[in-house]
């Protein structure tokens, strides 16, 4: 069945903030603030930066900076790049993904779009699990 994309937006705004008073607006300027201390600039550009996609980019960015620190043998910055990834699940797409994936699902989308949620979700809870793991084992 077609998904109302209104019912159940991919932003995080949606689910955090109310619009009134200007909250999503100061919410989505504190979202850009944190990619910029994180050293990113080019996520938000087009979509909105609460976007799932945005969201997901920035930790693809995320995780490719772990990537590069475990290749170079620097578990200083292994731990930085997963305290990062820990940092923006447990503030962010942990917190509000979980909520959309439960109302795509109730809405009894076609398969590929119901795949598409399951698995990111199931995604941001292993990484969440696995940046834990690598940061008990990296900080003793």
């Amino acid at each position: 069945s077609a998904m109302d994309p209104s019912v159940s937006p991919p932003t995080e705004s949606y689910y955090r903030t109310t619009a009134k008073g200007g909250g999503t607006a100061e919410f989505l300027a504190d979202l850009v603030r944190e990619y910029l201390a994180m050293g990113i600039t080019v996520v938000g550009k087009t979509d909105a930066p609460d976007h799932a996609t945005a969201e997901l980019e920035v930790m693809s960015m995320l995780c490719a900076q772990e990537a590069d620190a475990w290749e170079s043998e620097r578990l200083d910055l292994v731990s930085v790049a997963t305290e990062k990834q820990a940092r923006f699940l447990r503030r962010h797409l942990t917190v509000w993904f979980p909520t959309f994936k439960d109302h795509v699902l109730a809405a009894n989308p076609g398969p590929l779009y119901r795949a598409l949620v399951e698995t990111t979700h199931a995604f941001l809870i292993h990484d969440a699990d696995l940046t834990q793991a690598i940061r008990a084992g990296t900080s003793s």
